[in-house]
């Protein structure tokens, strides 16, 4: 099956100025419907783990399928065997130890302390549709969609002698309802962040410096479903209305029957499944490129240097770059470019 592509039509007929050789202006054509392909998916009817689909994966092909955007989804699900009805998992997965401070800085938190945790009996337990945000109410913790209202606890930075702590361990509630975002940049800005809660003694401490038992937001937050084998970033997600839901499993598989068309849903990763792995292969465009100057050596190295870093661009802003890297393809002579039709034409390798 063909991998999606991104086409390359809008570079064709555009010059530019290499400044270091006087100058000198280069037009650059490339051939018509050339396009740069970059993953190729394919279905392993074979069923095992998350774990051991990503072993195989990377044994055999690149690693279980990453998706970026629609194309790759309507490529991944061409993929899939003609009438084939079932899930196949692919590279996302989500940690539910992945929970993070706002306060970032490790020197603050002794070892074991940033993963200090007090969840109240059943949590967390809000659907992982969108990012997680913490409230303590009365020394158990609870997780919410960030977009809920309440109070908060600010951090003091005990290194400026102009704020006044209200407590031995710097906190100080605000009472002020607000988002958890807003509430963060308020700390930020007044004081030094939302408050972290490093062991039990400062989840004691919050709660006597918090009136009336309320609830109250600190600085503990998640995003899930961030994490792809590939170690790659994609926030892109397909899921089948309803899901993911709150504890239902960690690992995403793409199902395809006859009411879902790859849509994803999330299992528990010791589950056997058929698998949808990627491959990547080195693609190859030829460049055709017209000097004004005839006297100019395309074959010079600043004049590689400068088309190379010229098309870089180019493909920066296509959002491509980030997935590839450019070398030339040198002929048995040692050179890139050769005379053709009154044009240097020169190879380039995708990778």
């Amino acid at each position: 099956m063909s991998s999606p592509c991104w086409p390359l039509g809008s570079v064709c007929g555009e010059c530019f100025l290499l400044a270091s050789l006087r100058r000198t202006t280069l037009c650059i054509l490339l051939l018509t419907g050339l396009c740069l392909c970059l993953h190729k998916y394919h279905f392993v009817n074979n069923s095992k783990t998350f774990q051991e689909a990503q072993v195989f994966c990377k044994t055999y092909f690149t690693d279980l399928a990453t998706v970026d955007n629609m194309v790759d989804m309507q490529q991944l699900v061409a993929a899939f065997d003609s009438g084939y009805e079932g899930s196949a998992w692919i590279g996302l997965y989500d940690i539910d130890w992945a929970w993070d401070w706002s306060l970032l800085d490790l020197r603050y938190y002794k070892p074991g302390e940033y993963l200090y945790r007090v969840w109240s009996a059943g949590e967390p337990n809000q659907p992982r549709t969108q990012t997680l945000c913490v409230g303590i109410l009365g020394g158990y913790w609870f997780d919410f969609f960030c977009t809920e209202t309440f109070t908060f606890v600010c951090y003091i930075n005990p290194n400026d002698p102009t704020l006044e702590a209200t407590s031995t361990a710097n906190y100080i509630y605000i009472n002020q309802t607000m988002v958890w975002a807003d509430a963060q940049t308020y700390c930020k800005q007044h004081y030094k962040e939302l408050a972290s809660v490093r062991n039990a003694t400062e989840n004691m401490l919050i709660m006597e410096v918090v009136p009336n038992d309320l609830m109250v937001w600190i600085g503990l937050y998640k995003i899930s479903w961030i994490w792809w084998s590939d170690s790659s970033v994609s926030r892109f997600t397909y899921w089948i209305s309803g899901r993911p839901l709150a504890t239902s499993g960690n690992c995403v598989s793409s199902v395809k029957n006859a009411t879902v068309s790859g849509q994803w849903m999330e299992n528990p990763c010791t589950n056997n499944l058929n698998m949808m792995c990627y491959s990547t292969k080195k693609q190859v465009f030829i460049l055709k490129v017209t000097a004004v100057k005839p006297s100019v050596d395309m074959n010079d190295p600043n004049v590689l240097e400068n088309v190379l870093t010229f098309m870089e661009v180019k493909l920066s802003a296509m959002g491509v770059m980030k997935f590839v890297r450019l070398t030339w393809k040198t002929d048995p002579g040692n050179n890139i470019f050769h005379p053709e039709d009154n044009k240097n034409v020169g190879v380039m390798n995708l990778c």
